[in-house]
């Protein structure tokens, strides 16, 4: 009964029930070593699905992170212009509340004091949400193709940003009018915030903007927190943010694979 018991946890933890190695071992056709090295092959092939994802997607991926590269300098030097030194000593200060903000870690030891900063800050919080958004969508993408068992790949950098630039411009309408929605949605719940909340914890509307779109993205720098029976508003903020951010990964990985799909085609009519 122990080994069998052994056998059978070992078997679940690379199977699973329910597949017909699992029958063959329950009636005694699967033998110790047998079991073991199906286990093994089944660990491999994770292994390999995980190499084979990353060198089909190689260049897409590359991109993606190139472009989260560039944003992070470009607008930690945005922020470092329009916030006072007091604030921001260093260029390197921008860096790290930069990262931090496009990571949505939001400690909050630093953050935006200008009306300004907080602006380019709520930028920032956007445009990396759709890197993020985008770059997911490219590791998902990849990795179907790398489970169909398809040969082709972006040949080159110059074959993967068409590709990625045709996937955005297909799914630009359906983003773009998500985005209306979230930012009609943001607004509202600015005011509602700003009318429940007393003027000494929110004094301008500008705050309460800066207060849920930070909630939303989940940044959540911490800097601001309500005081009153607004703040059970904040969970419903959390929850819409996720269905919103799976919406964008689902709308890019489509328009990707499309893309992805139409670009093969491309190539073989080429050949």
């Amino acid at each position: 009964r122990l080994r069998l018991l052994t056998r059978s946890c070992i078997f679940r933890a690379f199977t699973g029930s329910g597949t017909e190695p699992w029958k063959m071992m329950q009636q005694g056709q699967l033998g110790d070593e047998q079991l073991l090295a199906t286990g093994a092959n089944k660990h491999q092939g994770a292994w390999s699905l995980i190499r084979r994802t990353l060198s089909i997607g190689r260049w897409p991926i590359a991109i993606m992170l190139f472009v989260d590269v560039v944003v992070t300098l470009f607008f930690a030097l945005l922020v470092f212009a329009v916030e006072p030194r007091s604030n921001f000593p260093s260029y390197f200060d921008a860096v790290y509340f930069t990262v931090v903000t496009m990571t949505t870690v939001g400690y909050g030891d630093i953050t935006p004091q200008s009306d300004i900063g907080k602006a380019v800050a709520i930028l920032l919080m956007l445009v990396s949400g759709a890197c993020a958004a985008m770059a997911v969508a490219t590791v998902v993408v990849s990795l179907s193709a790398a489970a169909s068992g398809t040969e082709w790949h972006p040949a080159c950098p110059r074959s993967a940003l068409r590709m990625l630039s045709r996937a955005a411009r297909s799914s630009a309408r359906s983003l773009a009018a998500l985005a209306c929605g979230l930012s009609s949605l943001a607004l509202l719940l600015s005011a509602v915030v700003y009318f429940i909340e007393p003027r000494e914890n929110i004094g301008t509307f500008a705050e309460a903007v800066w207060f849920t779109v930070a909630t939303m993205t989940t940044v959540g720098y911490g800097d601001i927190c309500l005081v009153t029976t607004a703040k059970y508003f904040v969970p419903v903020l959390m929850l819409l943010a996720r269905v919103a951010s799976g919406l964008a990964v689902g709308l890019l990985a489509l328009g990707l694979q499309r893309a992805w799909a139409a670009a093969r085609e491309d190539e073989l009519e080429v050949k």
